[in-house]
């Protein structure tokens, strides 16, 4: 009922990563991403936007400075993305 009233728009998803050009070609060869911009935060994180294929969505990859990196661990329970694919079995092949 909200969503009905209220206009919304979803900007971006942020993802904290170990390896920024790594997970980027994973998000180029998998799911045709392109980079939008590259900044690094005032904290010092490297931020990079990516563009998903026929989706005005942003994911945003943040990776720490080495000095806190170094003991940087994603929880297996806290991020996750979800995508529509055609064929499970395809994709998983």
């Amino acid at each position: 009922y909200l969503l009905k009233i209220m206009e919304t728009k979803f900007l971006h998803l942020r993802i904290r990563v170990k390896n920024t050009e790594k997970t980027i070609k994973f998000y180029k060869e998998n799911f045709g991403c392109e980079v939008v911009r590259k900044s690094i935060s005032p904290r010092g994180n490297r931020l990079t936007f990516l563009s998903l294929p026929e989706n005005d969505v942003v994911l945003e990859l943040c990776e720490f400075p080495q000095n806190i990196n170094k003991e940087f661990r994603i929880e297996e329970d806290i991020f996750h993305i979800a995508f529509s694919v055609k064929s499970m079995k395809k994709e998983y092949n």
